[in-house]
């Protein structure tokens, strides 16, 4: 935040023709972003393009790995993307959000008053067997479609299509350059209340 605050207030003395320049002349109904708010756009896009699709990368071979019969099928041609969409939903890595609540709602008989603050728990809906039948099972040939890996509506997230698109191309990549039967090691997990993920799987490959 440091480097942001000193980036945004370089670009505040020198604008230019850059995403920092952009969100200091962004304008809605004469309002304009803070430095605050430009900051935590910056940080959600580093975090975001980073983080996550490092994580759901090690989460797809993880998975791939320890569940055979579905590697198998991963790495036939055409299904990568099909590899990508199910440990979006079964291992995803991010998990929660949080939201305040601007007007009464009410769901599952239960109202949520104006003022609260709502923790989403995505990760959990990806699990619910009245949307997603046996949900704890790996299976590349479900229908993935009610996904909520990168939430919905309004808040969906804006780099979902790049998130997809890098992890199927390095899924691509390394399924072209090694043979279906890698093994991996004891896998190390992040410890984190949002990231899902592995800090590192010690894996052994053979080459095509």
């Amino acid at each position: 935040m440091t480097y942001y605050g000193q980036l945004i207030a370089d670009r505040r003395a020198r604008p230019g023709d850059d995403m920092v320049s952009a969100l200091i002349a962004a304008e809605i109904d004469g309002q304009r972003l803070s430095d605050q708010d430009i900051g935590a756009v910056l940080l959600l896009l580093g975090v975001a393009g980073n983080e996550s699709t490092t994580k759901i990368l090690g989460n797809a071979w993880y998975q791939a790995a320890v569940h055979p019969g579905q590697r198998r099928i991963a790495f036939q041609p055409g299904r990568i993307g099909d590899w990508v969409e199910e440990t979006l939903r079964c291992d995803s890595s991010g998990q929660m959000t949080a939201r305040l609540v601007t007007s009464d709602v009410e769901w599952h008989d239960t109202v949520v008053p104006a003022g609260s603050r709502l923790l989403l728990i995505f990760a959990a809906a990806n699990h619910d067997p009245r949307v997603f039948p046996n949900p704890e099972m790996f299976d590349l040939d479900r229908d993935t479609s009610r996904t909520l890996a990168f939430g919905t509506g309004p808040h969906f997230c804006l780099g979902a299509s790049l998130a997809r698109l890098e992890a199927r191309i390095v899924l691509e990549e390394l399924v072209a350059a090694v043979h279906e039967d890698y093994g991996v090691g004891t896998p190390v997990r992040v410890h984190h209340p949002n990231i899902h993920g592995l800090s590192s799987l010690p894996t052994t490959v053979k080459a095509r």
